[in-house]
Formats: structure tokens, C-alpha cells, sequence
């Protein structure tokens, strides 16, 4: 395969990636609507998540484990906007590989928003929710 074939088809696989990433948005966007309906439905009580997080998220290849803020920031971009919790952010950190020997793992995973903050503006926390982080994508 030529240099001018492999560029196009680079294009194209790249292409149907956002098409992708956009799908994923828009089924996420409707799966929260219909939680939110569901905690309605039955008094505010808050259904058993079904968002699930991406499909890249597994354990690592290789005796090295990642770094637990590199891990933390990774969670929230692949998590494409939805906000997460503390826990929910330790709980696919640790599925990723990445642990924290601290006595409290989510303050832990807190402070490191707080952190990371500094140096990536997309980092939001949410107000008055407690330890809620997500990803604003510009």
C-alpha cells in the first residue's frame, strides 16, 4: 500500500472515529435522560447507574502500574462529560491498574482534581455536590 492510500484510509478510520465518539455521546446524553426519568418515576429515588465507562478501559498490559493522577485524568476525558464521583473515578482508576496507598482513596482522588485543575482547564468540579469532577470538552 502506497503513502497516498495509507493517508486517505488514516482519514477515513479517523472520520468514522468522531462519527463514533459522537454516537457514544448521544447514547450516554439518552441514557441519563432516562435514569433521570426513572429517579423521578419512583420518588427521587436515584436508579443503579447503567452508564458504563468506555470500552478501552481495562487493565494494563505489563508489570508497571500507571500513575494514579495520569489514570484520574484519563477516567474524565474518556468519560466524555458525565460528571463522576470520587468513588466512581477511584473505581475505574483502580480497573485501569492505577492504586493509591492512601488512607482515604477518594479525598485522594479529589485533591488530585484540585491538582490537575491547575494545569487543565476542562477540569470542572461540580458546585455543591460534593467530590464531583468532570470533563468540559470545548
Amino acid at each position: 500500500m502506497d503513502d497516498q492510500k495509507l493517508q486517505e484510509r488514516l482519514h477515513e478510520a479517523q472520520i468514522e472515529l468522531r462519527l463514533l465518539d459522537k454516537e457514544r455521546e448521544a447514547l450516554v446524553d439518552w441514557i441519563r435522560a432516562v435514569e433521570r426519568l426513572v429517579a423521578l418515576r419512583t420518588g427521587g429515588k436515584k436508579p443503579a447507574t447503567v452508564t458504563e465507562p468506555p470500552m478501552q478501559l481495562r487493565m494494563p498490559a505489563g508489570p508497571k502500574a500507571p500513575s494514579m493522577r495520569g489514570t484520574v485524568l484519563r477516567v474524565l476525558q474518556e468519560a466524555h462529560g458525565e460528571p463522576l464521583s470520587a468513588r466512581e473515578i477511584l473505581r475505574r482508576a483502580q480497573a485501569l491498574g492505577a492504586n493509591t496507598e492512601s488512607k482515604d482513596p477518594e479525598a485522594t482522588v479529589d485533591l488530585m482534581g484540585y491538582s490537575l485543575r491547575n494545569t487543565h482547564p476542562e477540569m470542572e468540579k461540580i458546585p455543591g455536590r460534593g467530590r464531583i469532577w468532570r470533563w468540559v470538552e470545548g
